[in-house]
């Protein structure tokens, strides 16, 4: 009976060791937290920073600063030296731990609208004893958002840092009408939603010092200025798209983007007609990160101006800007991010639109990387 019970035990102790990273994701309410030190963390939104909005109808404005730089809601999440994910809490509920911590900031009558630097007092994280840790930040993602990316494919257990690393988000392109873009194709270009996120790595400092993060935007901004020699001549019709568009972006970044080549979007092409007649105007568009070194897969700027009754197609496009870091690259010559559309960053695009006398567009543009 002795050695049956010994073996029991050695069984349930084998048992209990089995409980890893991959157990179902709810946590026992009766357990005890690892979570013991109280922080106040400090996000920050990196600037990106922009030209003056030329005037004119809000199709050729960008998206209003309180939809580029705001935090409406944030998330924390903790992994651990050993890239596991590990509790947090809210210090200020009980009871609160969770595999992330979430805070809706238009719930709070200060930040009805959110804030581009909220202040998260008393987040309870593991110290760690002096061990490397990584705090990640989220911002602008519904609860429902974060409790999926937590979890790996399979829909059950809980990302190490190796699988969050490779969490995607849609992007939420207005492409067209449908998109909600209104009659008037305003917001044509414009994304639904701005995600932002960044993360602080290494050992934790005291709890009196607290934690500073910056957050960058999950996507591009594309300002386009246009320019025309003589708008009173102008006799055909212009219209502006993006073409090779990913759909995702990762969360964390990286040197890479999905590229679900099969997945690619290009933005309907919409008429500008109007707005070029006033000389100079510009144009604003959003786009997720990307990353190719082959040209014919940059996301691109097309221009077309054509006679009217025409509908721009691939064959008939007049003019066609690489969105990249170096769109002067040769293809030949061409290495890993050469071609890459880089998150946070703004891309300035300069075109220069005339007619020969036989009523041939010539159209001069070029592209740089603010």
């Amino acid at each position: 009976m002795k050695r049956i019970c010994l073996f029991a035990f050695f069984a349930l102790v084998a048992l209990c060791g089995a409980c890893t990273q991959n157990d179902p994701v709810p946590a026992d309410p009766g357990a005890v937290s690892p979570v013991c030190a109280a922080y106040r963390i400090s996000a920050r939104v990196l600037p990106m920073a922009g030209g003056e909005a030329a005037p004119g109808s809000r199709a050729l404005l960008p998206m209003t600063p309180e939809e580029e730089n705001m935090i409406r809601t944030i998330a924390v999440l903790q992994f651990d030296s050993e890239d596991n994910l590990v509790l947090v809490a809210d210090g200020e509920r009980p009871g609160s731990e969770s595999y992330y911590y979430f805070r809706n900031l238009t719930e709070d009558e200060d930040t009805p609208n959110g804030t581009p630097s909220p202040e998260l007092d008393n987040v309870r994280l593991q110290s760690g004893d002096g061990q490397r840790t990584t705090i990640c930040l989220i911002a602008n993602m519904t609860e429902a958002q974060i409790a999926d990316l937590i979890l790996k494919d399979d829909g059950r257990t809980r990302v190490q840092l190796s699988d969050f690393r490779r969490k995607t988000v849609d992007i939420g392109n207005i492409l067209t009408e449908e998109d909600g873009a209104g009659d008037r194709n305003e917001n044509i270009g414009h994304v639904k939603q701005i995600y932002m996120f960044g993360y602080y790595e290494g050992v934790l400092p005291g709890t009196e010092s607290g934690l500073s993060i910056y957050l960058g935007r999950i996507i591009a901004r594309i300002e386009v200025n246009f320019t025309i020699d003589d708008p009173e001549d102008l006799k055909k019709k212009f219209y502006i798209g993006l073409a090779n568009m990913e759909t995702k972006a990762y969360v964390f970044p990286g040197a890479q983007s999905p590229n679900a080549e099969d997945a690619w979007l290009d933005m309907k092409p919409t008429e500008r007609s109007e707005e070029i007649k006033t000389g100079a105007c510009q144009f604003y568009f959003y786009a997720a990160p990307h990353s190719t070194d082959v040209s014919d897969k940059a996301t691109r700027l097309q221009i077309w101006y054509v006679d009217e009754g025409t509908v721009p197609s691939d064959d008939n496009v007049s003019a066609t800007v690489l969105l990249c870091n170096n769109p002067d690259t040769k293809p030949e010559d061409a290495m890993e991010g050469d071609y890459y559309l880089n998150r946070n960053s703004i891309y300035h695009v300069n075109i220069h639109l005339s007619e020969k006398r036989d009523g041939t567009p010539v159209v001069r543009s070029g592209c740089r990387r603010r």
